[in-house]
């Protein structure tokens, strides 16, 4: 499940691999976009994060139709939905999973 590098000018961040974990955030690209619409930099580089961050975690390329996991956050839907974006609880529940299976991988000699 490597990801493949997104060409799009709208991306903010993609996964380079599932299996090791790697993902990638475009800082630059996320303050350039930020100076554009009222959502401050930090915020939107925490949604992002979180973003990419769930995509790891529900090992998954798969997007939502609503929440953290959208493809496209539009600026005046991310604006409106400001502390209203959160992984459904489907989505919790998987990531809370993977966590607890990733534990115990580790714990394991």
């Amino acid at each position: 499940m490597g990801g493949k590098m997104p060409s799009g000018s709208d991306t903010l961040g993609f996964c380079l691999s599932m299996e090791n974990g790697e993902a990638v955030v475009l800082a630059d690209t996320i303050q350039k976009r930020a100076s554009f619409g009222t959502t401050s930099a930090g915020d939107l580089l925490g949604l992002v994060m979180a973003h990419e961050m769930g995509h790891l975690l529900l090992r998954s390329a798969d997007h939502g139709r609503t929440g953290i996991m959208r493809a496209q956050w539009i600026p005046k839907e991310r604006d409106a939905n400001r502390g209203h974006l959160f992984f459904t609880p489907k989505e919790a529940n998987r990531m809370r999973s993977e966590v607890r299976r990733r534990l115990t991988m580790k714990s394991k000699p």
